[in-house]
């Protein structure tokens, strides 16, 4: 977009965005060599292509035969190669002077000859009206210069210093600084920075590149900023590595050509441009016609000077104009394509449409194919080729099985001799899913974590929902997150209990999309048993005993050398044991944690270490190693990063014990937060005493037909089943891993469960549980069968066998009171919601664990009836919204009128009726009924209510007080307030409140007893309570000195161990530094950087919550930019009070010498307000370094 003074490459990769319009300097007719009237700017004749001549003049125009194009002086390109090039990115420079030496002429270049200037009169002799002077496609280098920071590392657009004018400026003409670039009007000159320089006015985060002009010695001369894309390669950089193989430079030659093309066509920013403000090169920004792939993987689309380049087309003034890479005034046709990306399934379809133009007159048929090739499961074809130009084809694109990806497919358009292509990309959205590591090994009971990785291909960014499939009997699959869009991992958590099965599984991990796509892959888990004499160590660190979801039993803190503990009320994801996370244990401060448990017999273990992080926000807050028996097993472990904040996250390692002893220790990485660890297992493995895992069946029926049963588990060989009361066991038959048996169930056995055990070499196994039950009950019918909902209650008589003390199991809808029972009935009363969903219901009822058959019950529509309305309160004057009737029978349903409201988009099923509301500004507000019509009748009414519009608070003025300060005014600020009152504030005597539309204000007085810290403050009146801000109420006694190391963006400690932090507190200004060194101080390097007052000459420090008191004000400076007193002098004032005046630091003090100077003030409203004031010179005020004590 055009701004007041440049014309700015706005930062969009994908969107290069450019415009301009004048600047306040005037034209000079000299650039021109021509004294004519150049036409008024902003008069909008209309050139062709639909881009507009402004009337300003162009670059590069012959003026020696009126009234006829022809071709002018070149068009020079000059280098102001600006930072430390020859260090940081000298590859540019090569780069850079090849396309200045080798853009004139060339087919690209040639697009700016369709540009032109109007001269009316014409120059003389007048032997026409008006003449049109035509752009010259001729470009010559006209030198380089290199600037090493005159300018400092931080430069603005324009100014008298500092500023990318200055450097410009301080080079170009005899009467310049330098004076080592020539004054040419008809030159570019770029400004071409390193990637160390901070151009401050938005390179990287708002533009990329921008060109205006400026008047030297009487002329105007063109110029132009370019940063290196290095600086930032996600905003600047459309490749990371360039066809010749610097991201930089090849970056840089993209953005040089853009400005080049608008210089030429738009020097003093007001010639040629579009009604949006987008000049010629704008037009086309970020679209790159054909391309070819270079060796080292790059793309290109032209070669210069024997060089290859990716440069932006540029918007050709021909017809109706468009975007082209070349133009040439022979007859010929282009070809391009829209969209030029569209993404597709592996299994689908798409389409472009191919655009055939004409160029110079051009007309003939073009005939189109597709010449790349095709990826496998991809086909394509064109419809409506051949095109009579202009014209448009169709490309059809066809997916079936297609691998993800980004795909480039190309089409050719031939017509006689001239062949043009162009080409598009084709995403095929999908992903791929992988886990890590292969294999996990854990003891039963234990758990182990694997890492899931969700790769997306061709653009995809749908959510991928994860699901495990092959888990061994009694374990579980956890995931955390549970999806991820696009790309991303995820943390799978596979946790045993003490009865899986030992052996080794292969888990099937599954990825999968709302829309129909599913990958898998797998992973093996082996479950060993624990060994025979160890008991399982489960400690439950910083915390107090625990049994945790599944009955393990957690020990308070133990075993522990050295740390600290803590605790949360944070709710933590990802676990059912919210008690074992929401304390820990965390390393002292330069000290390990260890944890030490002796006594452990030797053979393999499985330690598993449970974390949580409740308190980082940012990755790398906290970081840390873990170490097992010295064996480091986490390495800058960041529980942040893997987890994200407040999320269960544990961590498995097998262990080998050969001392008897297990040590594992923590150690933070310095300058984080403490390692810190929630709970602490250890199981075992190897082999073990006969162990059963599991029963099937796990139930059977007393008086039943005998049946067969297999128990699970391991040590089974030889194993024989111990006597069950009721029970006839008989075929016993063992492997290592089942025991097979027939089990026949007594009539009169009791019910209820039983302990089943083996024994094997006089050792007996774990027991398992299997159940007896008693005969299951039986339902022949329901009387009545059928009822109306929202009805009155009604008795219903269940008929079988069975059916002693046998309970109704609940029915949608359906409220089920009195039950009693027979033998053969079981009795209840049946009361329906009126919202209860109609149609058939399954009635069964449970006896002793045992479930029947169903019988159907039939729940009857009943006439329309409303049970609610979502939302069921609006604002008067509102933006309308959705509004949602719930109830039954409401198929087909209308909205009765509600007076104030306008009732729209109506639809409804059986159960819902949908609209839009819009309430009048003017309804009246309180209770209004609404009622829905179906087939006559009309339903029930529920309360919908019109509420004026509530309060709403933006802020507090001022936001802070002192506890047992003098009484002070306050000022909230928000909306709707007339008539509101401000709620009680503990602590605070509230008084005076006056209200308007938009402000309430009143009279705190903070009680010296009140406690520190925030408070909430509301407002309330007829319309209700407002949201809260935040009043903070400080402590009347104690102060922590402030020490700000200004200009600084890292904390300094002095030689008397004061901690300097950081740069803050400021507002407007610019950081610099210097080397020299500073005499006068112990501390030189706290006067080595400083802030300086931005092109305003005015900045100012504040600081808050500071007591009312009386202080002390130490300002410490330090020149080091000036030679000569009256180069830098400024004003101080603190507080609104004056206490330097016309303050010159070199005059005080000299160069490179440490003056500090103190100043006493008096604190009244909590806060030390430091303003810095340009006085005179041309230097802006500085600052070093500012203490309050």
């Amino acid at each position: 977009m055009r701004t007041a003074s440049l014309a700015v490459l706005f930062v969009s990769i994908g969107v290069f965005v450019l415009g301009g319009s004048d600047q306040t300097a005037a034209k000079d007719q000299t650039l021109y060599q021509l004294n004519a009237n150049i036409g008024n700017a902003g008069t909008g004749a209309a050139g062709t292509g639909s881009i507009l001549y402004h009337g300003g003049p162009i670059m590069g125009v012959n003026y020696t035969t009126p009234c006829s194009s022809g071709t002018g002086s070149p068009i020079k390109i000059y280098y102001i190669w600006y930072g430390n090039w020859a260090s940081l990115d000298w590859g540019a420079n090569f780069i850079l002077t090849t396309l200045a030496n080798s853009i004139g002429g060339s087919p690209y270049f040639n697009i700016n000859s369709t540009y032109y200037m109007t001269v009316t009169p014409p120059p003389p002799p007048p032997t026409c009206s008006a003449a049109n002077f035509y752009l010259t496609n001729a470009v010559s280098f006209g030198g380089s210069v290199n600037d090493n920071y005159t300018q400092g590392t931080a430069v603005t657009d324009f100014g008298a210093t500092g500023s990318v004018e200055a450097v410009v400026k301080s080079h170009v003409g005899a009467g310049s600084t330098y004076h080592d670039l020539p004054l040419d009007p008809n030159g570019v000159y770029f400004v071409l920075t390193t990637p160390d320089v901070n151009e401050t006015t938005g390179f990287c985060s708002a533009y990329c590149g921008w060109h205006s002009y400026t008047t030297v010695s009487g002329t105007n001369i063109a110029f132009a900023f370019v940063g290196d894309p290095l600086k930032c390669p996600g905003s600047c950089e459309w490749q990371s590595i360039g066809p010749n193989g610097s991201g930089g430079g090849d970056g840089m030659a993209s953005i040089v050509s853009h400005e080049l093309e608008e210089s030429a066509t738009d020097p003093l920013l007001n010639a040629w441009y579009f009604s949006s403000g987008n000049e010629n090169a704008d037009q086309c920004a970020w679209t790159f016609g054909t391309t070819k792939t270079a060796s080292n993987g790059a793309v290109y689309n032209m070669t210069l000077g024997g060089l290859n380049y990716l440069i932006q087309q540029n918007w050709l003034n021909v017809g109706a104009g468009m975007c082209a890479l070349s133009y040439s005034s022979t007859p010929d046709f282009s070809l391009s394509a829209t969209p030029g990306a569209q993404s597709v399934g592996p299994t689908g379809s798409t389409s472009y449409t191919i655009n055939v133009g004409v160029l110079s007159g051009f007309s003939g048929n073009v005939t189109l194919t597709v010449t790349s090739t095709l990826p496998a499961g991809v086909s394509a074809n064109i419809t409506g080729s051949p095109v009579a130009a202009p014209g448009a084809a169709t490309l059809n694109v066809t997916t079936s099985g297609a691998a993800g990806g980004s795909y480039s497919i190309t089409v050719q358009g031939v017509s006689g001799s001239l062949t043009h292509s162009t080409t598009v990309t084709l995403n095929v959205t999908d992903f791929t899913i992988s886990v890590s590591p292969g294999s996990r090994t854990v003891s039963q009971g234990g758990s182990a974590t694997y890492t899931l990785t969700d790769t997306a291909l061709g653009g995809f960014s749908s959510s991928v929902n994860f699901t495990t499939g092959g888990l061994p009997p009694g374990a579980t699959a956890g995931f955390t997150p549970a999806s991820v869009a696009g790309s991303g991992s995820s943390t799978m958590t596979v946790t045993t209990t003490s009865t899986t099965p030992v052996g080794t599984y292969t888990l099937s991990v599954t990825g999968s999309t709302s829309g129909g796509l599913s990958h898998s892959t797998t992973t093996s888990l082996t479950v060993n048993a624990p060994s025979i004499g160890f008991t399982p160590i489960r400690i439950n660190t910083g915390g107090a005993a625990y049994t945790d979801s599944l009955g393990n039993v957690w020990s308070a803190d133990s075993g522990y050398s050295g740390g600290f503990t803590n605790s949360t009320s944070k709710t933590i994801s990802g676990t059912p044991d919210q008690q074992l996370y929401q304390n820990w244990r965390g390393a002292s401060s330069g000290t390990p944690l260890v944890y030490t448990f002796n006594g452990i017999p030797n053979g393999s273990y499985s330690a598993t270490l449970d974390f949580t992080d409740p308190v980082a926000s940012t990755v790398g807050q906290r970081v840390f190693n873990v170490a097992i028996n010295g064996t480091t097993v986490l390495s800058n472990f960041d529980i942040f990063k893997t987890a994200g904040q407040a999320v269960a996250l544990p961590q498995s390692f097998p262990v080998t014990v050969s001392s008897g002893t297990i040590a594992i220790t923590f150690t933070s990485v310095s300058g984080s937060l403490p390692a810190i660890v929630n709970a602490i297992s250890i199981v075992s493995g190897g082999t073990s005493a006969p162990t059963l895992t599991s029963i099937s069946p796990s139930s059977g029926v007393a008086g039943g037909a005998s049946f067969g049963v297999t128990l699970n588990g391991t040590n089974l060989s030889g194993a024989s089943i111990n006597p069950i009361p009721g029970i006839t066991i008989t075929g016993v038959s063992s492997t290592a891993s089942t025991v097979s048996a027939t089990f026949a169930i007594a009539s009169g056995a009791t019910t209820g469960p039983q302990n089943v055990t083996v024994t094997n070499s006089g050792a007996t196994s774990n027991a398992v549980t299997f159940t007896i039950n008693p005969p299951a009950p039986a339902l022949t019918s329901i009387s009545p069968s059928s009822g109306v909902a929202g009805g009155a209650s009604f008795g219903v008589t269940l008929n079988g066998s069975n059916l002693s003390g046998a309970s109704i199991n609940p029915i949608p809808g359906i409220t089920i009171t009195g039950v009693s029972s027979t033998a053969t009935t079981v009795s209840a009363t049946f009361a329906i919601a009126s919202g209860a969903a109609t149609g058939p219901q399954s009635v069964t009822v449970t006896n002793s664990g045992s479930t029947s058959n169903a019988v159907t019950f039939t729940i009857n529509p009943p006439a329309p009836s409303l049970t609610s309305i979502s939302p069921s309160s609006g604002v008067a004057g509102s933006a309308a919204f959705g509004i949602t009737l719930n109830g039954s029978n409401l198929s087909g349903a209308t909205i009765n009128p509600i007076p104030g409201i306008t009732i729209t988009g109506v639809s409804s099923t059986a159960t819902t009726v949908s609209a839009t509301f819009a309430i009048a500004s003017g309804a009246t507000t309180g209770p209004q009924n609404v009622t829905v019509t179906n087939s006559g009748s009309t339903s029930n009414a529920v309360t919908f209510t019109i509420n004026p519009p509530a309060p709403s608070l933006t802020s507090i003025s001022p936001s802070s007080g002192v506890a047992g300060g003098a009484p002070f005014g306050v000022t909230l600020n928000g909306s709707n307030l007339s008539g509101a009152s401000i709620n009680p504030i503990p602590g605070i005597t509230i008084t005076g409140v006056s209200s308007t539309a938009s402000t309430v204000s009143a009279t705190f007085a903070i009680a010296s007893g009140a406690t520190p810290g925030p408070q909430s403050v509301t407002v309330t009146n007829s319309a209700g309570t407002s949201n809260a801000v935040t009043f903070t109420i400080n402590a009347a006694a104690g102060f922590t000195p402030i020490r700000v190391d200004a200009g600084s963006t890292t904390a300094y400690t002095d030689s008397s161990g004061n901690v300097w932090s950081a740069d803050t507190n400021y507002s407007g200004g610019f950081l610099s530094s210097s080397t020299a060194n500073i005499s006068g101080t112990p501390d030189p390097k706290l006067y080595q950087s400083w802030r300086a007052a931005p092109d305003s000459g005015v900045m100012t420090y504040t600081f808050t919550g500071i007591p009312n008191s009386t202080r002390t004000v130490i300002l410490d400076f330090a020149e080091s930019a000036v030679a000569a007193a009256g180069q830098r002098v400024f004003n101080v004032a603190i507080n609104g009070t004056t206490v330097l005046s016309n303050f010159d630091i070199f005059q005080t003090a000299g160069a490179n010498h440490a003056l500090s100077l103190s100043f006493s003030t008096t604190v009244s409203t909590g806060q030390i307000v430091i303003q810095f004031t340009k006085a005179a010179g041309v230097r802006p005020p500085i600052i070093d370094a500012i203490a309050i004590q």
